[in-house]
């Protein structure tokens, strides 16, 4: 969690941060294989797959009709993914990616986008 914090302090000093903006492109999501990315890929907080689910209550009420609707709809919002990092890190939409998980989808629609890109511009979805 230090580095990514350094890497904040280090991009707010760089830039005009109190009027950062990013936009998002989501006009051509690529597919990714869930189990590709629970098995290989990293997450913000640098927790396993198994840790990052141990932060959800999926008998929550509300995950439970979060996971039904992609169940049934498939996710819509693309996961975002830093691919500039190695492994590749998952930025964005791990609860669209454990719903995905749960429903049996082989794949996820994913978009490239940093830690600072989802959390900074106004584009988070907080929950997810």
């Amino acid at each position: 969690m230090t580095l990514v914090w350094s890497k904040i302090n280090a991009m707010r000093n760089e830039s005009s941060w109190d009027h950062m903006t990013v936009t998002a492109d989501h006009s051509h999501p690529t597919q990714e294989s869930v189990d590709n990315i629970t098995k290989n890929f990293s997450f913000a907080d640098g927790e396993s797959w198994d840790e990052v689910k141990e932060n959800y209550d999926p008998d929550h009420p509300t995950m439970k009709k979060f996971f039904a609707d992609v169940k049934e709809n498939g996710v819509k919002e693309p996961v975002r993914v830093d691919y500039e990092k190695s492994p590749p890190e998952v930025t964005d939409g791990h609860t669209r990616l454990m719903a995905a998980e749960a429903a049996g989808h082989p794949t996820v629609p994913v978009k490239h986008g940093t830690f600072a890109d989802v959390h900074y511009s106004g584009t988070c979805s907080c929950h997810d």
